[in-house]
């Protein structure tokens, strides 16, 4: 999967620590580890994930294995184990993968306001809103992959106009910039669909850094159900638990004539250690022939 795999974890942007809430202040999903199948990112807890946890450390996954057989990091249906390594194996070599996920990020920014470098928030893993002035973000993944491996990727997170004290027409969208040499964060330029200047992941931003990181692509771990299939999609059931213990569905769609991955939806069990409540996403994927070029880094002055 594409999405990032820690949940409730309240983020904040550059501005005095006196002013911020503290994470406590926020209730809810406290530091939830989902794990996604596609590892794009990893979060500062180290778990792999799939799409969005890049480093996929198949050590931080419980992972079923079948009774006298080799520890691998999957189990269940033989037929639906092989059609998604399948799967794996054609979607990394493509040159670059892009997905769109819902459902997962909460965000917050005053950019309009404050400008290029203005302050902040966000979260993830929260099944309702984590603060009176956050709405849900869309979250766009593009990757540059080498080698079946991530060599660089962006993730913009934009409003939906959700209901709510702030509509999304007044938050800017954010984007991050992910690479093996560090990490940048900027804004895009009102009326554009650009990011005006670049910021890079220091001082109250640099948890950035460490929560978003280069790493693996798709993985093929967890239990599998038996291959079910409509029309041209092919959809695959797994399920695995988080490294909080709590049990993750995951539903993944493939194209039944390319092999390649078309979506997920990831439902995530409630959890009493630590406590958070059930929570779903979803993530379509629509990946791009060509490679894609990598921002020019001009830095906010």
């Amino acid at each position: 999967m594409f999405m990032p795999s820690i949940g409730g974890l309240s983020r904040y942007g550059p501005c005095p620590l006196t002013i911020q809430k503290l994470p406590g202040a926020i209730t809810g999903n406290y530091g939830v580890c989902v794990e996604p199948k596609l590892g794009a990112v990893k979060m500062f807890r180290r778990v792999r994930v799939a799409i969005l946890i890049i480093a996929l450390g198949s050590s931080a996954l419980v992972a079923p294995v079948e009774a006298g057989a080799a520890k691998t990091p999957w189990s269940g249906t033989a037929a639906a184990v092989a059609y998604y390594r399948t799967s794996v194996a054609k979607t990394n070599a493509l040159p670059v993968l892009q997905d769109v996920e819902l459902g997962y990020y909460w965000f917050w920014d005053d950019a309009y306001v404050s400008g290029n470098s203005g302050q902040f928030e966000l979260n993830w893993g929260y099944a309702s809103r984590p603060a009176a002035n956050m709405v849900r973000a869309q979250a766009t993944f593009v990757i540059a992959m080498v080698g079946g491996t991530q060599s660089w990727y962006t993730v913009t997170f934009a409003s939906l106009c959700a209901s709510g004290n702030v509509c999304g027409s007044s938050i800017a969208p954010l984007e991050l910039y992910v690479t093996k040499a560090g990490d940048y964060w900027g804004y895009y330029s009102k009326g554009s669909s650009q990011v005006g200047c670049w910021n890079r992941t220091t001082g109250t931003t640099a948890w950035l850094g460490k929560d978003f990181k280069v790493g693996l692509g798709w993985r093929t771990y967890g239990k599998f159900n038996p291959i079910v299939t409509k029309g041209n999609r092919v959809l695959i059931t797994s399920t695995y638990a988080n490294v909080e213990g709590a049990k993750v569905t995951e539903t993944d769609s493939i194209d039944s004539t390319s092999k390649l991955f078309t979506g997920s939806t990831v439902h995530v069990s409630r959890s009493t250690k630590p406590v958070y409540s059930a929570h779903s996403y979803s993530f379509s994927e629509t990946d791009p022939s060509t490679a894609p070029t990598a921002p020019t880094v001009s830095l906010c002055s």
